[in-house]
């Protein structure tokens, strides 16, 4: 097949480096003729911004990776900077004088138009197609809905799952945005005591009085360690997929300065590439939870981008959890495909949480 003959693929640097990768790494498993990888970068100036410092993180996490694995392939990958991602000309005149063109009549390419901005992927993909022989040239995007692979050829489906082909663990995953993983908390192997809190929590009978108690039981934290369970409940059977569960993460960036904080996510679970994030809350005051919801929502999509997906827990009746779940997709361009809210009703349901959890995330 043509599509895994080429010698040279091309990216296309925007500020989520994570879809790259994830081409990168299933083509360079499956295609041995590969011989450089280009990276297409926006320079920065007054007229944009610059994600060189992506396309740095990417390199770095593909070099590690495939280097001692890849001798004939050339590290570090090739780079071009381009002046004006918004303007053909300016593109056009930045590939005319790069490396890139010095080898256009000599091997054969493949562009994956995922990255960058719209404009980019466009002016880019007109001028190769330009400048290359058809059959010299081959074209395909990462559709994040459905982790597919599809060529331009035919709109063929090249992958359809590619989150059990392609796998990235998660300080790699934060890596490639820059950021850096401070400290996790251990997931206790003995959640009994957690359990038992659970148990009292979600009992219908339980007065004001109880309930106020339980949250004030190491803040509320003993629920992370009971869906950490349930998490890993969930994966035991799915052992020949790559996943990865952590609780209690705290992450920061090198650039936070000036009394910036830290950000913390109760949970996280990658599956393959994907990245699901989840807030756990015991409380059910409406605009506490929709804080939790906009930051998991946020902070997932920051570091997974579209192809992530955000889970709130909380302690909100049957009409607050469905109203919160409307506001939070609404409010943020999501979908239930991407966003699901739990509230104490979803957990009284006997079996509910785990099979709505399992779908939810595999799916």
């Amino acid at each position: 097949m043509k599509l895994f003959n080429f010698k040279n693929l091309i990216l296309l640097m925007g500020t989520n480096p994570l879809p790259n990768y994830v081409t990168a790494d299933y083509f360079l498993q499956k295609n041995k003729n590969i011989q450089k990888i280009w990276l297409f970068y926006s320079k920065e100036n007054e007229f944009q911004g610059g994600t060189l410092a992506y396309a740095k993180n990417i390199e770095e996490t593909l070099t590690r990776k495939w280097e001692k694995n890849r001798p004939d392939m050339k590290f570090p990958l090739e780079k071009i900077g381009l002046s004006d991602v918004s303007r053909a000309i300016a593109i056009q005149n930045d590939i005319n004088q790069s490396r890139l063109k010095e080898e256009i009549e000599e091997t054969s390419f493949h562009l994956n138009y995922t990255g960058g901005t719209k404009s980019m992927s466009t002016h880019v993909y007109l001028t190769l197609n330009k400048m290359i022989e058809s059959d010299k040239i081959f074209f395909s995007y990462l559709d994040a809905r459905n982790f597919s692979l599809i060529t331009d050829h035919d709109n063929q489906i090249v992958e359809r799952d590619l989150r059990k082909i392609v796998s990235i663990q998660f300080e790699n995953m934060i890596r490639l945005h820059g950021f850096k993983l401070i400290k996790e908390k251990k997931m206790p192997d003995d959640v009994s005591q957690e359990m038992q809190l659970f148990n009292e929590f979600i009992n219908p009978n339980i007065t004001k009085e109880e309930i106020k108690k339980i949250k004030e039981k190491n803040g509320g934290q003993w629920l992370e360690a009971v869906i950490a369970k349930k998490l890993k409940n969930i994966t035991k059977d799915r052992t020949e997929e790559d996943i990865e569960i952590k609780m209690g993460i705290n992450i920061n960036h090198p650039s936070w300065i000036g009394g910036r904080s830290n950000f913390e996510i109760d949970l996280i679970m990658v599956y393959g590439y994907q990245l699901i994030g989840i807030s756990c809350y015991i409380g059910e005051k409406t605009e506490k939870c929709k804080q939790k919801g906009f930051e998991i929502i946020l902070r997932t999509r920051q570091i997974g981008g579209d192809e992530s997906k955000s889970v709130l827990i909380t302690g909100s009746d049957k009409h607050q959890t469905k109203l919160l779940q409307q506001q939070l997709i609404i409010d943020t361009g999501g979908n239930k495909k991407n966003i699901k809210v739990f509230g104490i009703e979803d957990l009284r349901r006997d079996g509910y949480l785990i099979k709505e959890l399992k779908r939810f995330i595999f799916t």
